[in-house]
This record gives structure tokens, sequence and C-alpha cells, in this order.
């Protein structure tokens, strides 16, 4: 059972959870880590879009188009060349949705990409604003260090935040 409506078509069960948690990530210098396996921080990107739901197409998720394309850019690398994503979804179709602005076809989406998505369960197994895009961080280094026993090199996560996602931020990860 998904519970009850709480705004059609959406169910309680359809809707993160807001919980408590905290999370926290240690940064080194590469030259300090040379002698430690761990994941390197390939690229970064943030998109932004105006706060004013009439003014923009909220089928779309431009913030984190522009936060994909800008950690994309800088890294050289393209959706397929990801092996795995951990995005913030607060709904099941805002995964679909942040998938497409990633760049993934929605058809490659539903057949077969949505494994590549959220690992740890994301943001609909629990919510701990205002850290829960630090935390699919945390989950992405975790793939890429072997906490799901997956041959992974790469992880691209994908956090936003206001009403639309207005405001994204996209990490490239990969395994040093």
């Amino acid at each position: 059972m998904r519970g009850e409506v709480i705004a059609e078509p959406l169910r309680e069960g359809d809707i993160s959870p807001v919980t408590d948690g905290a999370c926290a990530v240690v940064l080194e210098r590469a030259e300090n880590a040379r002698d430690k396996k761990g994941v390197r921080i390939a690229g970064v990107g943030l998109g932004t879009e105006t706060y004013y739901p009439f003014w923009r197409d909220l089928s779309v998720l431009n913030a984190a188009v522009q936060a994909s394309r800008v950690a994309f850019e800088r890294t050289g690398w393209s959706v397929d060349d990801v092996d795995y994503f951990e995005v913030v979804e607060r709904t099941p179709y805002h995964e679909a949705m942040l998938a497409e602005a990633i760049g993934m076809k929605v058809r490659d989406y539903l057949d077969g990409g949505m494994k590549k998505f959220n690992l740890s369960g994301g943001a609909l197994a629990a919510d701990p604003e205002p850290a829960t895009g630090l935390v699919r961080i945390v989950e992405a280094a975790g793939i890429l260090t072997g906490k799901y026993n997956l041959d992974a090199e790469r992880v691209l996560t994908v956090s936003g935040s206001g009403l639309g996602y207005q405001t994204c931020i996209a990490f490239a990860l990969e395994k040093e």
C-alpha cells in the first residue's frame, strides 16, 4: 500500500519522508591523499533558474540540465560514461525527470537505465533535509569504494532545492 492520496496521483509512500540525519565528508588535497584509495571529484556543475513558477516550464528541470552539462564539460564525460547515478528525487517522477535532465533518453531509462539510479534508495528512502544532497555524495563514494560490491569507476550525483529544483548542483566522482 502506498498510503493516502496527498495530491493526485501522489500517495503518502510516493513522497520522500523528511527525517533527522547528519552527514559529513572529509576532503583532502590530492597530493596528501596519494597513498590512499578514495574518490576524486572530477567535476562540479551548478545550474539555476527563476523561482517564479509561471515564468518557466515546470516539466523540465533546466537547472539540473545546466548543472549536469557543466559537470560533463569539465570532465569530458557523457551520460554514457557514467556507471551509476545518485540523485535527489523527492517523488518517483523526479527520478525520471532528473534522468532526462542528465541526458538519458526516457526510453533508455525505462528500458533498464533506472537500475543505475539510487542504489541507496535515494531520498525516497530517507530525506534528511538539508543534508540530502551530501548524503547522495557519500552514497556515490560508497559505490566507488565497494560498499555495493560493484565494479564502478564513475558516479554522477545531482541534487536540487526549491519548489521545482530551481537550483541544482552536480558532482562527477571517480574512483582513484
